[in-house]
């Protein structure tokens, strides 16, 4: 189940999916998609793994990663590893209402933006599964900030 959860969480980092929404989409306050375009690291990470309502796994996360959301509605994403940059992650994302979606190999991982400016991105991801009849739900909260336009 961690497996799963940290994938989730490395899409939310390297973020987004198809199609590119308008000024006129978004909502008041969570900025526009055009804000977004650009490249992002991030700044802090709070993740939290529950199982059957009781946490079982609470940690910050301190790992460096980089994504650049394009224009035309793709992304790439790195990791720093071993003192440099691996751009090891595409995909496509959108921006609607406060919605960030991202796209990659297939799979879709839905954000809710919670601030937008010129320099900060916070989003935040929860999921939820059941498995042989237990329930993990999953929780991440990610600030980035802007390093490019």
């Amino acid at each position: 189940m961690k497996k799963i959860y940290s994938l989730g969480l490395m899409a939310l980092l390297l973020l987004l999916p198809v199609g590119f929404g308008s000024c006129s989409d978004d909502d008041e306050g969570t900025g526009s998609a055009s804000m977004l375009v650009g490249t992002w690291e991030t700044v802090y990470q709070f993740l939290q793994e529950k199982e059957n309502g009781i946490v079982v796994d609470e940690e910050e996360n301190t790992e460096r990663v980089r994504v650049t959301f394009n224009e035309d509605g793709t992304y790439d994403s790195a990791e720093y590893y071993n003192g440099e940059w691996d751009w090891n992650f595409e995909g496509t994302w959108s921006y609607t209402n406060g919605k960030l979606t991202v796209i990659e190999d297939g799979d879709s991982f839905l954000l809710t933006v919670k601030t937008l400016t010129a320099s900060k991105l916070v989003t935040e991801e929860t999921a939820r599964e059941t498995y042989n009849g237990n329930t993990y739900e999953y929780y991440a909260l990610t600030e980035f900030r802007k390093i490019s336009n």
